[in-house]
Order: structure tokens, then C-alpha cells, then sequence
């Protein structure tokens, strides 16, 4: 028999659908990889785990480097964090690591597969993975932060004031306006 219902007045409503607690541990496992990190190499910038990677899989590391083996240090500092985290990414500070366009050109410009890559094998892992085998699986780490032995290209693009000032319908036709696709990176 039910003898008395309270409310709270300024009560807070749980909506995370049941099964999708990743996006609530993302950020977490932020703060908690920001930490490990933060012990090995002092100057990160910032920590991103993306739903791209089930919000636990994978982690990009922004880094201020001041010495070439920092990358690698925070890649393993990141690896090794969590038993969930997979694939961890370094960055230099100009990459945007909550922009995964910004982060896949820096992927596809400043990672060399044979000099960049580090892979951890046998390493324990979250049950869930469905690539494990058993308990382990393996964890891979790339370098996308520019080289600190050689010249290496700025980006170079087009200022944002510019932008602004521009608009493409005082240059475009309609109907050639209608079919031209835009893209923050050209």
C-alpha cells in the first residue's frame, strides 16, 4: 500500500536511453586520460573521446610538443589508460580534436605509417570489443603531430574575416550556386 509520493521541485531528468551510457563515460574518460597523460607529458592541451570511436575507443591527444618524443609518450600514456581505449591520436595544437574533419587531415597529412604508427599487442581490453580475442586485443597508436626534425608546411587558408565578408550569391548564378558544394577545406 502506497502511503505518501514526494517530488523534488527542481528535479533533474535522467535522459541517457538505456544501453548508450558511452556518452556519459566519454566524458569521463576524458578527464581520466587528461590526467595520464598530464603525468607523462606536462604540456597537453586538451583530450577528446569521440562518439566516433563508441565514446570510448578512441582518444585524441592535443599537445603543445616541445620535444619529439612527447608524442609518443602521450600515445602510450593514452593507450594504457583505460583497457577500453584502442586507438589513441596525437595532435599538435593548431588540429581542432573536436573537429573530426580537422582531425582526418591531419591523419591523412602528418601521419607516416612506417615512422608514426605504434602498435601495443597482446594488451588487456574491454570485454565488449568484438575485435578481442578473449580479455586482449591489440592497441594502435598514431603520431599526427608535424615532424620536429625538418621544415614542415603551415596550413594555409583563406582568413575568417574574409569568409565572412564574402558571399557566393554576389559571384554565382543561381542555378550554378544551387550546384556548388561547400567545404571548409579546398
Amino acid at each position: 500500500m502506497v502511503t505518501a509520493v514526494t517530488r523534488r521541485r527542481d528535479a533533474f531528468w535522467d535522459d541517457v536511453m538505456v544501453g548508450h551510457t558511452h556518452w556519459i563515460s566519454s566524458l569521463v574518460r576524458e578527464g581520466h586520460v587528461f590526467q595520464k597523460v598530464k603525468e607523462v607529458v606536462p604540456t597537453v592541451v586538451n583530450v577528446h573521446v569521440p562518439m566516433s570511436g563508441c565514446g570510448s575507443r578512441h582518444v585524441y591527444v592535443q599537445i603543445r610538443k616541445t620535444k619529439r618524443e612527447e608524442s609518443t609518450e602521450a600515445l602510450l600514456a593514452a593507450l594504457n589508460s583505460h583497457p577500453s581505449v584502442k586507438h589513441a591520436f596525437a595532435f599538435d595544437e593548431d588540429v581542432d580534436i573536436f573537429d573530426e574533419k580537422d582531425v582526418l587531415m591531419a591523419l591523412a597529412n602528418r601521419f607516416r605509417g612506417d615512422q608514426d604508427l605504434i602498435v601495443l599487442t597482446d594488451r588487456p581490453t574491454d570485454t565488449l570489443d568484438p575485435m578481442a580475442y578473449g580479455p586482449r586485443a591489440a592497441k594502435v597508436g598514431f603520431d599526427c603531430t608535424m615532424p620536429g626534425n625538418r621544415p614542415f608546411p603551415r596550413r594555409l587558408g583563406v582568413p575568417k574575416e574574409v569568409k565572412e565578408r564574402i558571399e557566393l550569391k554576389d559571384y554565382l548564378d543561381e542555378q550554378k550556386l544551387q550546384r556548388t558544394e561547400t567545404e571548409p577545406y579546398g
